[in-house]
């Protein structure tokens, strides 16, 4: 498969991941009511100082966060009375 047609898969399979978890949020909404769905905002993203070879990037939020009425939460931590996004990835 060229580049193309794999970007194209590949974007249409997250899209289509993204909408479940939109469908879902609102199935849980319907039946309950009164909940509220919070997931993390993911760990996707690769941040490194200014200047840096290579350099980092962030990535936006990831799924299931990414959904429709889902509250995307992430980690912080005080440095010197600084708020930093927290860099870290679960691992098994």
């Amino acid at each position: 498969m060229n580049i193309n047609a794999a970007t194209s898969r590949a974007l249409e399979d997250y899209r289509h991941n993204i909408n479940l978890f939109s469908e879902l949020n609102g199935l849980i909404k319907q039946l309950s009511g009164k909940t509220i769905v919070v997931a993390a905002s993911g760990n996707e993203s690769e941040r490194r100082p200014p200047g840096s070879n290579p350099p980092g990037y962030e990535i936006a939020v990831a799924p299931p966060a990414a959904g429709t009425g889902i509250i995307a939460v992430g980690a912080l931590k005080t440095q010197q009375m600084v708020l930093l996004w927290l860099n870290f990835q679960m691992t098994k």
